[in-house]
């Protein structure tokens, strides 16, 4: 993919997407395969003014070793650093980017029971913060292609290829495939209130 047209997308999703405004933090989810995607869109952030950018990188591989080998004790506690930052989510409500890279096959073979287990331990102990910030901040999804993701929808493709053909799918659907995302959602909304 063009390195020209992941920019305009990154921008796409800051100035549109979150809608960020100056002063503004920013807290980006994002896989650790997508590295130079997020640095693109931490550099639209500080373009776009904002005060902190902060990474929460997730790791699927590491996260297929903790369901495994952790014990569900232990993961259903909710360490020090996980309550900091749901607090300065909450207190400092910043704009939230999920770069979505996700192998849909990741969980394959996992314990859902135990995951769910340990989902709903970390909700309850972090409700009160998730509530207190519920509709009072900016958010946008945003996909970006791995390999597995790719291969899975495109599997007849070699790996390149594929990545290639998932990047214009999600360009294309987020009317950003002409390197006028902005223009082309500004025009999307103008005609949905006519």
């Amino acid at each position: 993919m063009k390195k020209t047209l992941m920019k305009k997308y990154a921008e796409l999703i800051v100035r549109s997407g979150i809608a960020l405004k100056k002063g503004q933090s920013v807290m980006i989810k994002a896989n650790v395969d997508q590295e130079a995607f997020v640095a693109m869109v931490m550099d639209e952030c500080y373009k776009a003014g904002a005060k902190h950018v902060h990474v929460h990188w997730l790791s699927e591989a590491c996260h297929r070793v903790e369901v495994k080998k952790g014990k569900l004790s232990a993961l259903k506690e909710v360490l020090p650093m996980e309550e900091g930052e749901q607090r300065w989510l909450t207190d400092d409500l910043p704009c939230l980017i999920w770069i979505d890279s996700d192998n849909p096959d990741a969980s394959k073979g996992l314990d859902a029971k135990k995951m769910a287990e340990i989902r709903v331990a970390h909700y309850k102990k972090n409700a009160p913060f998730i509530e207190a910030r519920s509709n009072r901040y900016q958010w946008c999804i945003a996909g970006a292609p791995s390999k597995a993701w790719a291969k899975k929808v495109f599997p007849e493709e070699s790996p390149a290829r594929a990545i290639e053909k998932l990047w214009e799918a999600i360009l294309l659907t987020s009317r950003a495939i002409d390197g006028n995302g902005i223009e082309n959602w500004k025009e999307h909304d103008r005609i949905l209130k006519t």
